[in-house]
């Protein structure tokens, strides 16, 4: 992340106002022996932090003069501000101007009419149910071999079920138009493993173990972290790495 993003959104956090402004840009409280408490840029510090390279609590007493239950408490509220103030805009449900958008971005792309993106699997371990897909997709029409559809599809491995709205390549091809058609499909979603693969190295709190308990928390870090990730490839000018949640 730039320092000029991540100025930006400690400001924010700052004037937001959320969680009883506990990221507040207002006057230092002072503790019992009248010395100044911790400024909104130690706490964001500290949660970042953690986020990025995924240290444990207690490793940062020394270097931002706080301590372990101080720590976790600032990674919570700052990835529970995260979501609720850059969700709406990061981390929302595919509209109609978004699908008309992927779908020519991927069709000038990657030759593939009709395709939405990606799919794959990204496993944080500490045992997670996977969550269902549900809700309505957007009304999408195009053509293939003379066929008109009125669904998008998604390229996935093979792991995932047969849906119509699943394009899974081939798994040994013999004929050249198969062949073809799975080499095509690999190098259209090594865009979406390439992306997981990013969010990973970028916040490696999300490589290691979870070391919290409740699955709240637990999803407010893995959203908070895909929020940052879409932050940044926003900023640096990216649109195709970007990992939507629906």
């Amino acid at each position: 992340m730039r320092r000029r993003r991540f100025i930006q959104i400690n400001r924010e956090t700052g004037h937001a106002g959320f969680f009883n402004d506990y990221f507040s840009t207002n006057p230092q409280r002072d503790d019992a022996t009248r010395r100044k408490g911790l400024t909104p840029l130690q706490k964001c510090i500290a949660a970042i932090r953690q986020l990025a390279y995924g240290v444990p609590a207690d490793h940062l007493g020394e270097y931002l003069r706080m301590g372990e239950s101080t720590v976790i408490k600032c990674l919570f509220k700052f990835c529970g501000y995260v979501v609720e103030l850059f969700g709406d805009r990061y981390l929302r449900r595919l509209n109609a101007y978004d699908a008309q958008h992927l779908l020519q971005m991927h069709d000038e792309r990657h030759n593939f009419p009709g395709m939405l993106g990606s799919l794959d699997c990204m496993h944080w371990e500490w045992k997670n149910c996977p969550v269902a897909w549900k809700g309505n997709a957007p009304e999408i029409n195009f053509t293939v071999n003379g066929t008109r559809y009125k669904k998008g599809y998604y390229l996935t491995d093979g792991i995932y079920p047969e849906w119509t709205t699943f394009v899974k390549a081939f798994p040994c091809p013999e004929d050249p138009k198969r062949r073809l058609f799975k080499e095509r499909q690999e190098a259209a979603r090594k865009d979406v493993e390439q992306a997981f693969g990013v969010l990973q190295a970028q916040w490696a709190i999300v490589r290691g173990p979870a070391r919290y308990w409740y699955r709240k928390k637990l999803k407010h870090i893995m959203l908070a972290c895909i929020i940052l990730h879409n932050i940044i490839v926003e900023d640096e000018g990216g649109l195709s790495d970007k990992l939507v949640q629906q």
